[in-house]
């Protein structure tokens, strides 16, 4: 039997998330696919008025740290950053069916101490997994561009 648990939507909080795609799929090892999401996530950020404290695209998955607006729950972001990004990707690549696994994990922070960690651990992923040397050599996360996103709002 699989139990779901509760989301808690605690408005004014950060939130780390997962999203896996479909089958661990490895549609990000492709450059223009990866460089895509992030424009998606871009967009949304705009649109959704979300605020983006880190972020990597790992092949299989992402993870970010944001913060929904009082307008946005945490799942109505996923919801729209998701399926905009499907829509799109299908329409480019011709391909049909589904491209993330459902739903999302997403861990609600607390404490600045926790933000750290989970940035520490975003921009570590890639350096886990044995696909850079170093952090900042991995083109697909927030590591470089840090002063352009919103920690400056909660540090």
């Amino acid at each position: 039997m699989h139990i779901r648990l509760k989301r808690f939507d605690l408005e004014g909080h950060i939130h780390f998330v997962t999203s896996k795609t479909k089958n661990n799929a490895h549609i990000f090892s492709d450059k223009k696919t990866a460089e895509f999401f992030l424009s998606v996530l871009f967009d949304c950020r705009k649109k959704y008025n979300f605020f983006l404290f880190g972020y990597v695209v790992m092949p299989d998955h992402f993870h970010i740290l944001i913060q929904p607006d009082k307008d946005y729950s945490i799942s109505q972001v996923m919801q729209k950053l998701k399926s905009l990004f499907a829509y799109r990707y299908r329409e480019l690549s011709g391909i049909s069916g589904s491209v993330w696994q459902k739903s999302f994990y997403d861990f609600v922070l607390i404490s600045r101490e926790k933000l750290i960690e989970k940035l520490n651990y975003i921009h570590n992923n890639p350096v886990r997994k044995n696909i850079v040397s170093s952090p900042e050599d991995y083109p697909y996360s927030s590591y470089k561009i840090l002063s352009q996103l919103d920690l400056n709002k909660v540090l």
